[in-house]
C-alpha cells in the first residue's frame, strides 16, 4: 500500500510538471484553424484547463497524502491577492457584466483570465521542484520562441498555413501564432534577452553558434513585424542588458564580441534579403519601413503615434470618471464607445475602439487605480528581487540568467506603454515572473555553490 501511495504521488508530481511545461512552452504555439478566432480563445481555454488540472493535483496531494499547500513569499503573495481581488470587485461593478465574465472574443481578458495570470505566477513560483526543472522550463521556452520567430519569418516569405480564411482578418504583417504583429513583437521582446543569456552561458562552441542563429531569427522576425513599439522596447531591453552585463566578468574579449556581432548582422541581413525578395512589392521591407518611419512623426493624424495620443487622452478622461475599480475586465469596448465616431472621422479608419494601446491605462480602465496599483506593486516586487539577485549571486552563469530575465521584463514594460495585455503573450510574462522566484528560491535554499545547469 505504501508503494502504491508513493507511485500515485509520483504520478501527480509528473502531471504537475507536464502541465507547467505545457503552460510555458506549448501554450504560445496553440492555434485552432477551424475557428473564427484561432489565436486567443484556444490559448485562453487551454490555460484554464491546465491550471484546473494543476489545482486538482495539488488538492489530491493535500487530501490524500496530507501534503501542505504550496506556499508563496508574503511580499509577492500580498500584491497578487490584491490584484486578484481588484479584478473580482471590478467584475461585480462592471458596466458590461457579460464581457467581464466571459471575455471579448478578440481579447479574452475576462476576470477568469486575469485570475489565471495570478495563478500562473503562483504555480511557477511554488510548484517547480528543482533548479534543473526551472532551467529546463526556460530552455523549452527558448525552443518555442525560436519556432514562433521562424514561423513569422516564413509567413513574410509567403508560407502561411494558418492564414485566416476571412479576408478582412488577413493582416498585412506577420503574426505567427500570436494573432497580431504587435503581439508577436511583444513576445520576441520578452524572450530575446533570454536567448542572449543562453548563448553567453553555453560553453560549447557549436551550441553557441546555434544560439546565435536563433538570435538572428528572433531579430529578423522582430524587424518584419514593423512594430515600432516593439523595436523601441527591444532597444531598451538590450540597453539594460549591456548596462547590467558591464559588471560581470564573462571571459569574452572585445574582438570576439565584434566578430559575433558582425556574424549576427550578416544572418539578419541574409534572412531579410531572402524573404523580402519573395514578398509582394507593397510588403517589401525597406518600402514598408520608410512608410512606418514617416507615419511616426505625424502626431496629429499618423497611424500609430497620432491614434495613440488621441486614445490616451480619451482614456485618461474615462479613468477620472470611475477611478477606483474601473469599468470591469474586458469592458473597454463599451466604455470607449462614445469616441468611435470622432476617431473614424479624424483618422478615416473604421474601427471600434476597444483598448487604449497602453497597458497601464487599460488596466486602470478595467480595474481602476486600485487594480493598476496592485499590478505595479507586483512588477516592482519582481524587479527589485531580480536586481537583488543580480547583485548578490556569486555564480556567473546564474547572474547572466538573472540579467536576461530582468532585461526581458524591462523591455516588456516599455512595450506596455504602447500595447495592451493579450492572452497570447501575457501568460508567458506572468509565468516567467513565477519562474524567476523559483530560481532565486533554489539559490537561497542551497548550501552548495556548484555551477547551475546551462540553458543549452
Amino acid at each position: 500500500m505504501v508503494t502504491l501511495n508513493k507511485s500515485s504521488n509520483d504520478i501527480l508530481e509528473q502531471v504537475i510538471a507536464i502541465c507547467l511545461l505545457f503552460l510555458i512552452a506549448v501554450l504560445p504555439l496553440i492555434v485552432n484553424p477551424g475557428a473564427i478566432d484561432f489565436w486567443y480563445r484556444p490559448k485562453a481555454h487551454s490555460m484554464y484547463a491546465l491550471l484546473v488540472l494543476v489545482g486538482g493535483c495539488v488538492l489530491v496531494r493535500r487530501i490524500v497524502y496530507r501534503r501542505s499547500l504550496p506556499s508563496l513569499e508574503l511580499n509577492l503573495a500580498v500584491p497578487l491577492c490584491c490584484y486578484a481581488l481588484s479584478a473580482a470587485i471590478s467584475t461585480i461593478f462592471s458596466i458590461a457584466p457579460r464581457l467581464s465574465l466571459c471575455g471579448d472574443i478578440w481579447r479574452e481578458e475576462s476576470v477568469a483570465t486575469l485570475l489565471s495570470y495570478t495563478a500562473l505566477t503562483y504555480v511557477f513560483a511554488s510548484l517547480v521542484r528543482s533548479e534543473e526543472q526551472a532551467v529546463s522550463l526556460l530552455r523549452s521556452l527558448l525552443v518555442t520562441s525560436f519556432l514562433v520567430s521562424l514561423y513569422g519569418c516564413l509567413q513574410y516569405g509567403g508560407f502561411n498555413p494558418t492564414e485566416h480564411f476571412i479576408p478582412r482578418y488577413r493582416g498585412t504583417y506577420i503574426n505567427s501564432t500570436m494573432g497580431n504583429a504587435n503581439f508577436l513583437g511583444k513576445f520576441i521582446v520578452l524572450t530575446l534577452p533570454l536567448s542572449i543569456s543562453a548563448c553567453l552561458i553555453e560553453t560549447s562552441r557549436k551550441k553557441k553558434q546555434m544560439f546565435a542563429i536563433s538570435i538572428g531569427i528572433h531579430i529578423a522576425a522582430l524587424l518584419l513585424t514593423f512594430t515600432r513599439a516593439s523595436w523601441i522596447a527591444c532597444a531598451g531591453a538590450i540597453f539594460m542588458y549591456v548596462l547590467l552585463l558591464r559588471r560581470v566578468s564573462i571571459g569574452i574579449h572585445l574582438r570576439t564580441i565584434i566578430v559575433w556581432g558582425i556574424g549576427l548582422g550578416c544572418i539578419v541581413a541574409v534572412v531579410l534579403s531572402c524573404l523580402s525578395s519573395t514578398a509582394p512589392h507593397e510588403r517589401r521591407f525597406f518600402s514598408t519601413l520608410q512608410a512606418k518611419i514617416a507615419g511616426s512623426f505625424d502626431v496629429e493624424r499618423g497611424m500609430g503615434s497620432g491614434t495613440r495620443l488621441f486614445v490616451w487622452r480619451k482614456s485618461i478622461a474615462l479613468i477620472c470618471n470611475r477611478p477606483l475599480f474601473g469599468y470591469g475586465p474586458d469592458a473597454h469596448v463599451v466604455a470607449m464607445h462614445a469616441f468611435n465616431a470622432e476617431y473614424i472621422r479624424r483618422f478615416n479608419n473604421p474601427v471600434l475602439l476597444d483598448r487604449a494601446h497602453n497597458n497601464y491605462l487599460d488596466t486602470a480602465i478595467a480595474q481602476g487605480l486600485v487594480g493598476l496599483g496592485a499590478y505595479c506593486w507586483i512588477l516592482a516586487v519582481c524587479l527589485f528581487r531580480l536586481h537583488g539577485a543580480i547583485r548578490d549571486t556569486r555564480r556567473t552563469d546564474r547572474k547572466i540568467m538573472y540579467i536576461g530575465l530582468f532585461s526581458a521584463f524591462f523591455g516588456y514594460l516599455i512595450n506596455d506603454i504602447f500595447i495592451f495585455s493579450i492572452v497570447t503573450v501575457s501568460p508567458t510574462f506572468w509565468a516567467l515572473m513565477g519562474l524567476a522566484y523559483s530560481l532565486r528560491r533554489f539559490e537561497t535554499g542551497c548550501t552548495s555553490v556548484a555551477p547551475s545547469p546551462t540553458m543549452s
